[in-house]
C-alpha cells in the first residue's frame, strides 16, 4: 500500500464558491438594522417596495432549500419524515429557527453517515443517528443547539443561549400585567410634572363615553379607542429654547473607555440620576425591550447621557414602579430629548411606566429632512462619528441578568455619541435651511418628532369575528395568499378556532403568539386538521410546552370547529333547497333564473349570514 493511500479523499466541491459569496453575505446582512429597516421603509415608498421584492424572493429561496433538504433526508432514510416549512414572511422566518435546526440537524447527519461509508468509516457510527455529545457536556447549553431565540426570537449571539426564567420578571412586578382583551389600556399619570394644563382623566376608559355607548362601540368590532394623551397640550404649545436654533460649535463626546458610567437599580440611584439630567440641557435617550416571552412587551433598560455621563437603568428591578419620576426630566420642555427612531419607544415608556416626552429631537427624521443617503442608527454613527457598532447584540435577550460586559457596552453606545449627532444636525439643518427661512427644515424635523411624541398606545384588541385588528386572523389569513392552502370551510374554521385560542393562551400566560404558535404550525395545523394528539404534534417538528400542554384540548378545538363548519355548510345548502323550492310555482317547472335588480341587491343577497364562509364559522372563535 502507498504510504499516502490512507490519507482521507480531499474532494472539490463546487459549492465552495456560493458558501464564500453566502459568507460575505451574511456578514453584510448583520449589519443592517431590522427595526431602522422598518423606519425607512415606512418613510420611504421606494425602499419599502424593493426591500418587499427581496424579501418574497428570500422567502420563496429559503423555502425551496428547506423543501429540498427535507425531501433529500426523507428519501435516504425512509423512517424520517418529509417535513415541509413554507414561510409566508420574515415574522415566520423568526418564528421557525427551531425548525429550520431541525432539517439543518438531518441534513447534516446524512452527510456525516455518507461520508464514512464513502471513507469506509461506517462502523464508527450508528446509522441514522447523531453523534453523542462528550461526556459531562450539556448539549442544552451548546453553542449550536441552544442558539434558539433572543429578544425577538433569534438566536442571541451575547451568550450563546436565551435566558431561561423559572420565573418570568414581569411575574415580580409591583403592577401586575394586565392582558386582557375587555379592558382598554388607560395613561399612566402619578404627577403631571411641567404642567400647562391639568391632567382630568375621563371617568369611562374610552376617552369619557357614556358605558352604553362604549360597550356599543365594542360590539361593532372598533376595539379600544384610542386614549387621550395627557401631554398632548404641552407638545401642541411647546416654546422651544432659542438655544435650539443657533449654530454653534460641535462638542466632541468623551472617549468611550474614559467616560463615567453609572447603573442604576435603585430608586435612591434614580432620583440621583433625574437631580443630575435636571441641570442639563439636552440629554440622549434609548431603550431595550423583548416582546418574545410576555404578551405586550417590556421594556428591560433605559439608556441616557449627558455630556459627560452614561446612565443604565435597570428597569426590571425594584425602581420600576418608581420611574414616572423621570418626567421631572422627559417632559421638561427646557430640557432636550435626542432619540433615534422613537416611534415605538415613546409607546413603550407610556405603556410601561407612563413616562412621556416633551421637546423631542429624532435623528430619524432630522436624516430624512436632510435628505442624507440612508437612516439608520449605525450609518450615522458612521458618519459623523466613524464609530463601528457591533450589531451581534441587537436582538439580545435584554433580560439577563446581571447583563454581561458586552451587553453593557453595546447598550451604552446608543446614546454615547448620540448628542454630539445632535450638534452636527443642527449645525446642517440651520446652514441648509433658505436664507429667509432660516429655522424651516429645524422646524420640519420638530414638527415630525411632535408627531412621534404625540402618539399614545393602544392595547391590542382582538375580535374573533371579523378578524380585524394587527393581531386578528383576517391579516394573517389574506397576506401572501395563504388562503390558497385552503380547499374547504373546514380548514378556515380550524385556522380561525385556533388563531382565537392562541391569542387568548398569550394573553393568559403573558406569552407572544408566535411562542405559543408559530404562524406557520398555525397554517399547517389547520391544513391538515389532526384528528389526534399524534398527528396534532406531528404537524410541527418542534413545539414549547403549552401546545404540549393542551394537545387533547386542542384536538377537540378542531374537531368542534370542523363539525360547526358542517353543520353551517348543511344550513346554507338548506336555505338554498327552500329558496329554489320557494321560485318553483311561479316558474312552472321551468328552470329557476333569480334576478337582481342591482348591484346592491345581490350583494344584499350574499351578505346573508348562510351565503358567506364567515358566517360558516363565525361562531367557532365567540
Amino acid at each position: 500500500m502507498e504510504p499516502d493511500s490512507e490519507k482521507e479523499p480531499t474532494p472539490s466541491f463546487p459549492a465552495q464558491s456560493l458558501l464564500a459569496s453566502l459568507v460575505q453575505l451574511t456578514k453584510e446582512a448583520a449589519q443592517i438594522s431590522t427595526y431602522e429597516s422598518q423606519l425607512n421603509k415606512a418613510a420611504t415608498r421606494e425602499y419599502s417596495d424593493a426591500l418587499s421584492n427581496v424579501s418574497t424572493r428570500l422567502v420563496a429561496l429559503c423555502n425551496d432549500l428547506l423543501d429540498l433538504a427535507s425531501n433529500v433526508t426523507s428519501r435516504a432514510s425512509p423512517a424520517k419524515r418529509a417535513y415541509h416549512i413554507a414561510f409566508n414572511d420574515f415574522d415566520e422566518v423568526i418564528d421557525s429557527f427551531a425548525d429550520v435546526e431541525e432539517v439543518v440537524d438531518n441534513l447534516l447527519e446524512l452527510a456525516h453517515t455518507t461520508l464514512d461509508e464513502a471513507t469506509g468509516r461506517s462502523n464508527e457510527h450508528a446509522p441514522n443517528r447523531m453523534p453523542s455529545a462528550p461526556q459531562g457536556y450539556d448539549i442544552s447549553k451548546s453553542a449550536y443547539r441552544g442558539r434558539r431565540t433572543g429578544a425577538m426570537g433569534i438566536p442571541d449571539k451575547a451568550n450563546g443561549h436565551t435566558a431561561h426564567f423559572g420565573n418570568k420578571p414581569q411575574f415580580k412586578f409591583e403592577e401586575k400585567v394586565d392582558n386582557s382583551n375587555d379592558t382598554p389600556w388607560a395613561p399612566k399619570v402619578v404627577e403631571k410634572y411641567h404642567a400647562l394644563k391639568p391632567w382630568n382623566p375621563p371617568s369611562n376608559q374610552l376617552n369619557g363615553m357614556p358605558t352604553a355607548l362604549a360597550e356599543h362601540v365594542k360590539s361593532l368590532g372598533l376595539g379600544n379607542t384610542t386614549a387621550l394623551h395627557p401631554y398632548e397640550y404641552e407638545i401642541q404649545n411647546i416654546q422651544y429654547p432659542d438655544w435650539m436654533f443657533a449654530s454653534s460649535s460641535e462638542q466632541l463626546w468623551r472617549p468611550f473607555e474614559d467616560a463615567d458610567y453609572t447603573y442604576v437599580s435603585t430608586v435612591d440611584d434614580l432620583r440621583k440620576m433625574v437631580s443630575i439630567m435636571e441641570a442639563a440641557t439636552e440629554i440622549a435617550v434609548d431603550t431595550e425591550h423583548h416582546d418574545y416571552r410576555t404578551y405586550l412587551g417590556i421594556v428591560c433598560l433605559i439608556q441616557i447621557s449627558t455630556r459627560n455621563e452614561d446612565f443604565i437603568v435597570d428597569t426590571l428591578g425594584p425602581l420600576r414602579s418608581h420611574l414616572y419620576l423621570l418626567n421631572r426630566v422627559f417632559a421638561n420642555p427646557r430640557i432636550l430629548k435626542v432619540f433615534h427612531g422613537a416611534e415605538m419607544d415613546v409607546l413603550w415608556l407610556q405603556r410601561d411606566f407612563g413616562v412621556y416626552i416633551v421637546n423631542l429631537f429624532d435623528t430619524f427624521h432630522a436624516s430624512n429632512v436632510l435628505e442624507m443617503s440612508a437612516h439608520s442608527l449605525h450609518y450615522l454613527l458612521q458618519y459623523f462619528c466613524n464609530v463601528e457598532t457591533d450589531k451581534a447584540y441587537q436582538m439580545s435577550d435584554w433580560r439577563i441578568r446581571p447583563l454581561p460586559p458586552p451587553m453593557l457596552k453595546y447598550a451604552r453606545m446608543d446614546t454615547h455619541y448620540l448628542l454630539y449627532i445632535w450638534d452636527r444636525m443642527r449645525n446642517e439643518l440651520l446652514t441648509r435651511s433658505p436664507t429667509g427661512a432660516p429655522r424651516q427644515l429645524m422646524n420640519a424635523t420638530l414638527r415630525r418628532s411632535e408627531a412621534t411624541a404625540l402618539q399614545v398606545f393602544e392595547k391590542p384588541y382582538y375580535d374573533a369575528e371579523s378578524g380585524d385588528g394587527p393581531h386578528g386572523w383576517h391579516k394573517a389569513m389574506t397576506r401572501s395568499n395563504n388562503m390558497i392552502q385552503f380547499r374547504s370551510p373546514e380548514q378556515i374554521a380550524v385556522f380561525k378556532a385556533l388563531h382565537g385560542w392562541r391569542d387568548h393562551i398569550a394573553r393568559v400566560e403573558d406569552e407572544s403568539t408566535r411562542y405559543v404558535m408559530p404562524t406557520h404550525v398555525l397554517f399547517t395545523i389547520a391544513e391538515r386538521m389532526p384528528e389526534d394528539v399524534t398527528g396534532l404534534l406531528g404537524c410541527c417538528l418542534s413545539v414549547h410546552g403549552l401546545v404540549r400542554t393542551h394537545a387533547k384540548k386542542l384536538v377537540e378545538l378542531i374537531e368542534h370547529a370542523r363539525v360547526e363548519a358542517r353543520q353551517m355548510a348543511k344550513a346554507r345548502q338548506e336555505e338554498s333547497q327552500r329558496l329554489i323550492a320557494a321560485h318553483k310555482p311561479k316558474t312552472l317547472g321551468q328552470p329557476v333564473h333569480t334576478r337582481f335588480d342591482s348591484e346592491d341587491d345581490l350583494m344584499e343577497h350574499a351578505s346573508n349570514p348562510l351565503f358567506s364562509s364567515e358566517g360558516v364559522v363565525a361562531r367557532i372563535c365567540s
